[in-house]
This record gives C-alpha cells, structure tokens and sequence, in this order.
C-alpha cells in the first residue's frame, strides 16, 4: 500500500509490526522505575514488577517480563501472544537454510521474559533481520 504522501490511503498492513509490544516496551519500565527513576504507577508494582526488575543487578535483559507474564492480567496475555507472533525468525532462517546455525541476533536470541529490552527500534530490527533471512531463502 502507498503512503499518504505517494497518493495512496495510508493505511499500512500491521501483519509484520509490534505496535503494541513498542508501546510496553517503553511503558513498563517507566510505570515501574528504577533506582535512577521514581515509578510513574507504584500501585502496579505487583503486576508489572517494582524498580529492582531493572536494576543492572537483576539481570533484566534477560527477566524483566517475569512478573508482568506471572500476573495473568489480559495485557500480559497479549504481550505473550504478540511475541510469540513475532518470532517468524525461525521460519525465515529455514527458508535460509541457516537454521542448524543460526547468525547472533541482539532482538532475538533472549528469552521471551527479557525480549525488547533497552533495544532501540525493537520492531525495525525484528522484521529488517527477518526480511534478510527471507531474501536469502529466495
């Protein structure tokens, strides 16, 4: 589809974007705080995590999302389903032929508790890594 600006109706497929685990990424952590930040929302402490989920200490880029998937609220629900919607990864490495040895990925290759974590431009990365792997498997 052509952007307004090319004369199309500027409307874009959101087949292959994360709009919403965009907006969580840089939510959650702001709502939560940190030892260098006041929490935006204390009271959603036992949801999404309390400030020490991203301190250095705990390891965040690889658990940060444990408290948030643990509550069983609907948005952790759809944060799940939406990264697990994202990891097309694999099917594109097989196209690729790349999947006995896959190439390093800084988005990819954490766990789904710390994915996106003090990545910039998440869903750039995501799908620019997975449109590389598919043009490779043509």
């Amino acid at each position: 589809m052509l952007k307004h600006s090319h004369g199309g109706g500027g409307f874009s497929s959101t087949a292959e974007r994360i709009p919403f685990l965009n907006s969580l990424f840089s939510a959650l952590p702001a709502i939560s705080g940190s030892t260098a930040q006041a929490p935006l929302w204390p009271s959603l402490a036992p949801i999404v995590g309390g400030r020490s989920v991203y301190d250095k200490d705990s390891k965040p880029e690889g658990q940060c999302w444990t408290t948030i998937f643990a509550s069983g609220c609907c948005m952790a629900w759809e944060m799940q389903e939406e990264i697990a919607r994202s990891r097309l990864r694999d099917e594109a490495l097989e196209s690729a032929g790349l999947a006995a040895n896959p190439p390093q990925s800084a988005v990819f290759d954490r766990p789904d508790e710390g994915i996106g974590y003090r990545i910039g431009k998440v869903q750039k990365r995501a799908f620019d890594e997975i449109k590389g792997h598919r043009a490779k498997g043509l």
